[in-house]
C-alpha cells in the first residue's frame, strides 16, 4: 500500500509538468513567430544604407556610371573618400571617373582630382583626353588640365607638349609653371633642344627662373647630352 501512495504520487508530478509545459509552450511558440512576423503576411524586409562610401564606390565601379546615387547626400569626409576611390576606377576606366568627379564636385572645382584623374587619362589615351581637355570651358581648372596634360606628353614629346601649352593655357602664372614642368622633361632628354627653347623666353623674372632650371638640370644631364652647349 506505501508503495503504491509512492507511485500515484510520482504520476501525479509527471502529469502536472506535462500540462504546464503544454500551456507555456505554445506562449513562448508564439512570442518567437511575433517577433519575426510582419503585418499582412509579408516577408521581413531589411533596407541597408551604406555606411561606408567604399562600397558606393564599388558600386559605382561596377556599373561605370553613379546613376544609383542620384539622391544620396555625400557628405565632406565621404566625398573625399570618394575622390580616392576614383583613382582606382581610372585604371580601367578613366571617364567613368571622370563623370563621377564632376557630377559630385568631388574637387569642388578647386582642387586637383579632375586635373589627376585627365593625367592617368591622357597616360592610356592622350588623343582621348586631350579632345575631352579642349572642349572644356576656359578657366583655372582647364589651365590646371593643361598642366597635368602636358606633363604627361611632356614625358615622350615634350616639344609638343611645350606648343600645347602656349596654345592652350592663356599667358599668367598657370602656364609659366606648366612650361618649367616641360622644360625639366624636357632638358632631361634633349638638353640642348630644352636650352633653344628657354633662350626665346622674353627677359623676365620668368626666364631666369628657367635659366636656374637648366643650371640646375646640368647635374643630370648624361654626358651624351651636349649639356655644356648652354
Amino acid at each position: 500500500m506505501k508503495h503504491w501512495t509512492i507511485w500515484l504520487t510520482v504520476w501525479l508530478l509527471i502529469a502536472i509538468a506535462y500540462f504546464a509545459s503544454r500551456k507555456t509552450s505554445p506562449q513562448k511558440l508564439t512570442r518567437e513567430i511575433s517577433a519575426t512576423s510582419v503585418p499582412n503576411g509579408t516577408a521581413p524586409t531589411r533596407v541597408n544604407k551604406p555606411s561606408n562610401i567604399s562600397r558606393i564606390a564599388q558600386h559605382v565601379k561596377e556599373l561605370n556610371l553613379p546613376s544609383k546615387l542620384d539622391r544620396m547626400p555625400l557628405t565632406a569626409d565621404q566625398k573625399a573618400e570618394l575622390a580616392r576611390s576614383t583613382f582606382t576606377i581610372a585604371q580601367t576606366n578613366p571617364t567613368a571617373a571622370i563623370e563621377l568627379t564632376l557630377k559630385y564636385q568631388l574637387d569642388n572645382g578647386s582642387g586637383d582630382v579632375l586635373p589627376n584623374l585627365m593625367q592617368l587619362w591622357a597616360q592610356r589615351d592622350f588623343d582621348s583626353a586631350l579632345q575631352w581637355a579642349v572642349a572644356q570651358p576656359p578657366g583655372d581648372q582647364r589651365d590646371r588640365i593643361f598642366s597635368h596634360l602636358a606633363f604627361a606628353e611632356s614625358q615622350s614629346a615634350p616639344r609638343e607638349a611645350a606648343d600645347m601649352i602656349l596654345e592652350q593655357i592663356p599667358p599668367g602664372p598657370a602656364q609659366q609653371e606648366a612650361a618649367l614642368t616641360v622644360l625639366h622633361q624636357w632638358l632631361l632628354q634633349d638638353f640642348s633642344a630644352a636650352k633653344a627653347w628657354a633662350d626665346q623666353f622674353p627677359e623676365s623674372d620668368f626666364k631666369q627662373r628657367a635659366q636656374a632650371e637648366l643650371a640646375a638640370g646640368t647635374a643630370h644631364t648624361p654626358a651624351s647630352q651636349p649639356a655644356s652647349k648652354h
